[in-house]
């Protein structure tokens, strides 16, 4: 890995790819070899500084490319299929979230009818009339509101 001289004095960029993914980054690069063992750039220079500061940019290439080649092996390992079991406990995980979002909305008083309240206080003050169609007398102190209840 690294920044290597040619026989011709000619800097080049390797890296060794995991074996793991070699494969993969074949599918990545779009070549027609089953697998790539080695990442490898010519930097077209001869001088030593030149090529470590060309380097450090395709270095960063090449790790993205093994990054996505490693995306690619998640996305196969993916399960397809969901047992019974598994499809019952994904449904009592989501209703239990919502049972307890819920739970905090009336906990806390940030209900639906304090939304509606604020917004119809916001537009008489704007001077917006109209006849409303609920009271706004505020949240009752028991049950539900008029505009609850016709919800």
């Amino acid at each position: 890995m690294g920044v290597l001289k040619s026989k011709d004095g000619i800097y080049y960029v390797r890296k060794k790819v995991p074996p793991k993914l070699e494969a993969a980054v074949s599918t990545v690069l779009g070549v027609p070899r089953p697998r790539v063992s080695w990442l490898k750039k010519p930097l077209r220079t001869k001088d030593a500084r030149e090529a470590n500061i060309q380097a450090k940019p395709v270095l960063m290439g090449f790790d993205s490319v093994l990054a996505r080649a490693a995306g690619l092996l998640l996305d196969a390992q993916l399960q397809a299929h969901l047992s019974e079991r598994e499809i019952e406990r994904m449904a009592q995980y989501q209703f239990a979230s919502m049972l307890e979002e819920d739970e905090e909305v009336r906990r806390d008083g940030t209900g639906s009818e304090d939304m509606f309240q604020a917004v119809n206080a916001q537009l008489q003050e704007a001077g917006i009339s109209g006849p409303p169609q609920f009271a706004a007398n505020g949240k009752s102190a028991f049950g539900l509101s008029d505009r609850e209840i016709s919800k």
